[in-house]
């Protein structure tokens, strides 16, 4: 599956950031200091692997929504 401009984007920024600092954010409220990405960068980055793997976003059903 091709990932967006976004994604893409999204990768490249935490890539560079993790490879010269050694970590993709700065805030201590983010996530813990011993991680090299916040809370909600590794939850992304979860998903989007998931597309890029071909599985559907986790919570979402073929068919909409259940009764």
């Amino acid at each position: 599956m091709k990932l967006s401009d976004w994604e893409g984007e999204f990768i490249a920024s935490v890539s560079e950031r993790v490879e010269k600092y050694g970590r993709a954010f700065r805030d201590a409220e983010k996530g813990n200091l011993g991680s090299s990405l916040s809370t909600r960068q590794a939850v992304k980055l979860k998903e989007i692997v998931g597309k890029a793997a071909g599985k559907r976003p986790w919570g979402r059903k073929p068919g909409g929504l259940r009764k």
